[in-house]
């Protein structure tokens, strides 16, 4: 098919994906995010209108996609609108009719930019003759600050790609940096001759296979065979997903196995790990670049192009920051669309400018970062802290625990959830409509005597209003902070909280200080929200630090 001229620019990505909890979107924040990052210097570059296509929340029609046309393609696929149904309909060769028109007349006279994009988009594009570049978070993350990966059907762009990839010398330059920093107070006794095998998210796209999603327990033979080669077998579960089921089968399959929690970089810095092992995860990647021998089961998330060659379009480069760059633009699309005279024009380099961007910091934070992080000398800890260092969490509500909890800890994936509530994709704790009460509550530490402080961070979208409603305002959710069934420290409804601003990105913040007593677990911290049938609110920073001796030391979180 003879490609249209192209008179626009549109980002897009995997817009289809779902959240694994309920029929909703989910890529949207990354598709934005991309636009507002590239838009600028591309917009500079060729004076080309930028647009967007996702599903969005609520109607977005402006934007190519709402709830419901995504149900009619599900549909039409014969798939169920679930994550499961997503597995098959990304990487699905087959297209009908009804979705490949619909997809061409999203995208029609664009060069494409996308975010992850699925096969199945992909395919439809190449077919219209549309052309694309894709784009990823690179896998390798432990530069001055992370970096994207690019691809493209377009020669020109592979090109000026090549011309500024990142080296391998430099990632193996700045791995022997981080590993300075990330050993420097590593003080875990390791086996030596020891595996560190990784776990990913039930849902990670690259444990797709054959359009189903797999996991740890499908590969336990292989898993157990390449344990029996190592001394120790270290589980370094997911922060979003911790005590899964299938890190849970690893353990009890292999005897030499148990888990780490560990920073993952201050493992792959020691020289007793000797190897580092996924189904998929980037990480494992990393672990080269520390000198580490590593094992894929499932294979490798990406096709990275090698040092000193032009990629093949399969391949992803790595550019550091060109990308901020109007000129880089030019260089890659001249003789694809016009564009603009070279300036110069580049923003000044800022560490950690991306992370800080996304939100996401993937462990950097915890061995290198300009952030306030938590100390980690041992000699710098009070009394308190060095205490919860040394222990983990607590039992169920009530019980004395097994221990105290490491702090400053991230309390979102530890608490429990109605079925009203779900822990979104970014590790946020969504709660949406449903059945008047209690959404979320937990996790049942048991703290030590001492200080403490709850920073908390809401995001809720104004309730429509009810006429005849007799409800009083500042019900639509409380939230409260009790140490045993009956001791209520703080609480507070969600008017009653600090205004919500642009500044804090339309959160709600309050940082709450509170003081426990007595043996610890005789009164297990609990974090509880109620939420009213029609209220709708995501929980986006719930960390909880110690304060004695370490004043300000945890950062916001």
């Amino acid at each position: 098919m003879t490609a249209p001229a192209i008179r626009r620019i549109v980002f897009t990505g995997d817009f289809l994906r779902p959240s694994p909890y309920r029929w909703r979107p989910t890529q949207h924040y990354n598709i934005r995010w991309l636009r507002q990052l590239l838009g600028a210097p591309l917009g500079l570059a060729t004076r080309l209108p930028i647009e967007t296509v996702v599903w969005g929340r609520g109607s977005v029609a402006s934007e190519g996609v709402d709830g419901a046309a995504a149900a009619l393609i599900y549909d039409a696929f014969g798939l169920p609108r679930s994550s499961d149904g997503w597995a098959r309909l990304s990487t699905a060769a087959a297209v009908p009719d009804l979705v490949e028109t619909f997809i061409h007349g999203l995208f029609r006279d664009a060069l494409v930019i996308g975010f992850e994009t699925p096969p199945m988009l992909e395919g439809c594009l190449r077919r219209a003759g549309v052309p694309h570049i894709d784009v990823i978070n690179h896998p390798v993350r432990f530069l001055d600050d992370i970096f994207l990966g690019f691809r493209s059907d377009l020669a020109p762009v592979r090109a000026a790609l090549a011309r500024h990839a990142v080296r391998e010398d430099r990632l193996r330059l700045m791995a022997g940096v981080q590993a300075a920093a990330a050993q420097r107070l590593f003080e875990k006794a390791l086996e030596p001759r020891s595996l560190l095998f990784l776990m990913q998210v039930a849902d990670d796209r690259s444990q797709i296979r054959d359009g189903a999603f797999v996991g740890a327990t499908d590969y336990l033979e292989e898993i157990a065979a390449l344990a029996r080669g190592f001394s120790r077998v270290y589980v370094k579960e997911h922060p979003l997903q911790p005590r899964s089921p299938h890190s849970r089968a690893i353990l009890a399959r292999c005897p030499n196995a148990e888990t780490a929690v560990e920073n993952f970089y201050s493992l792959v810095a020691t020289d007793q790990i000797a190897a580092v092992a996924s189904l998929s995860s980037s990480a494992t990647l990393e672990a080269g670049y520390f000198g580490k021998a590593a094992h894929y089961l499932l294979g490798a998330p990406y096709a990275l192009a090698p040092d000193g060659r032009a990629p093949a379009p399969h391949e992803h480069v790595g550019v550091f920051d060109a990308f901020l760059t109007p000129d880089f633009w030019r260089e890659a699309l001249d003789g694809t669309v016009p564009v603009t005279a070279t300036d110069g024009l580049r923003p000044p380099f800022k560490p950690n400018r991306l992370r800080a961007s996304l939100r996401s910091f993937w462990g950097f934070n915890q061995i290198d970062t300009d952030a306030a992080v938590a100390l980690p000398l041992r000699d710098a800890l009070s009394p308190l802290e060095a205490r919860l260092a040394a222990l983990e969490s607590a039992g169920g509500p009530g019980s004395a625990g097994a221990g105290a909890p490491r702090l400053p800890r991230d309390l979102r994936p530890d608490l429990r959830l109605r079925p009203r509530a779900a822990l979104d994709w970014d590790g946020g704790v969504e709660i949406e409509p449903g059945e008047e009460g209690h959404a979320v509550f937990g996790p049942y530490l048991a703290l030590p005597p001492g200080r403490y402080r709850l920073r908390l961070a809401v995001a809720a979208p104004p309730r429509p209003r009810r006429l005849l409603s007799r409800r009083r305002a500042g019900e639509a959710a409380r939230f409260e902070v009790a140490l045993g069934a009956a001791a209520v420290v703080w609480a507070a409804a969600l008017s009653e909280l600090p205004a919500p601003s642009r500044r804090a990105g339309g959160e709600r913040r309050v940082t709450v200080a509170f003081e426990a007593s007595g043996a610890p677990g005789a009164a297990p911290f609990e974090f509880r929200v109620w939420a009213a049938a029609d209220a709708a609110l995501t929980i986006r920073t719930l960390r909880l630090e110690a304060v004695d001796g370490l004043a300000g030391a945890g950062g916001a979180g």
